[in-house]
């Protein structure tokens, strides 16, 4: 089976249709790092000046979010506040060095953008959040105790991990994380975990082996499934897998393969978004199905 050989790190199937007439959401070349949720989508474009904009979608029109534009790409996740207001985290960080982040908010309840307190910390650097409701997940790097996965939950920190992930999702009380070993870009593996603490559970993992390669990134909840994106590193196609969220499951698989350079993918209400180097689309054509 092909859920068993992505897995195990054997060889795999592949789908076989490519995309037909997507819609286009954006035609931004620059845009990337999607995020969805009730009908929200936002994205990090760059402008002009070589700084990036935090975007996001309104009925049928882009606008930029009125924060201040940053150097080096926004990680965006969105969510919804306790008072029912589209609220969006996000990492800052001291220049492009990749040091002294911190995660921000912006509620457009106030439009205003603060730091997240507990999530922005003078010795550690936190970065790649999301949020569900008051719930913030998001990776730590630094000196000592810092690496990890961690999420805040009314006031309180918790380290779920001590491995550092490079995405997160949460939603409920699980969180999905991206985990990309050192020296080993190609065994990328999302992985869930309660935020209450227990073991994680690794959904699916990237591998190369002689004639195969795959890589996945961008970990989404959306309903009971958790998404990814996944990459054939030998045929140079994207497309998407998802899996049960709440346990063990066998693999699901678009038949459709996305255009482009596919950089990352958001799930909201069922509808599938990619980035892939030439603007955002909405993927029309996103059946999921086991494949042997």
């Amino acid at each position: 089976m092909r859920t068993a050989a992505l897995v195990l790190g054997l060889a795999a199937a592949w789908p076989t249709g490519v995309a037909g007439a997507d819609v286009t959401v954006s035609t931004d070349r620059t845009a990337t790092n999607l995020s969805a949720h009730f009908g929200q989508l936002v994205w990090s474009r760059v402008g002009k000046d070589g700084r990036a904009r935090l975007v996001r979608r309104v009925g049928l029109t882009n606008e930029d979010v009125r924060v201040q534009p940053k150097a080096g790409l926004f990680d965006p996740d969105t969510g919804t506040s306790h008072g029912g207001h589209q609220v969006i985290v996000y990492t800052r960080c001291a220049g492009l060095s990749g040091s002294g982040c911190d995660v921000w908010l912006y509620n457009d309840g106030t439009r205003r953008e603060h730091k997240v307190a507990g999530a922005a910390s003078a010795r550690c650097s936190e970065y790649a959040p999301s949020i569900w409701i008051g719930t913030v997940a998001f990776a730590r790097s630094g000196p000592g105790n810092c690496p990890g996965l961690y999420v805040l939950r009314r006031g309180h920190i918790r380290r779920l991990d001590t491995r550092t992930p490079s995405q997160t999702d949460v939603r409920g009380s699980r969180v999905a994380y991206l985990y990309t070993p050192a020296g080993d870009p190609s065994r990328t593996s999302v992985r869930l975990r309660s935020i209450y603490g227990g073991k994680s559970r690794r959904v699916v993992s990237g591998f190369a082996a002689e004639h195969e390669s795959y890589r996945v990134t961008s970990p989404e909840f959306d309903g009971r499934f958790v998404y990814w994106l996944q990459e054939d590193r030998v045929r140079h196609e994207f497309f998407s897998g998802r899996g049960v969220a709440k346990r063990a499951s066998g693999l699901e698989f678009t038949a459709q393969t996305f255009p482009g350079r596919v950089t990352s993918i958001a799930v909201g209400d069922g509808q599938l978004n990619y980035a892939n180097g030439r603007g955002v689309f909405q993927a029309t054509n996103t059946g999921f199905a086991a494949h042997d």
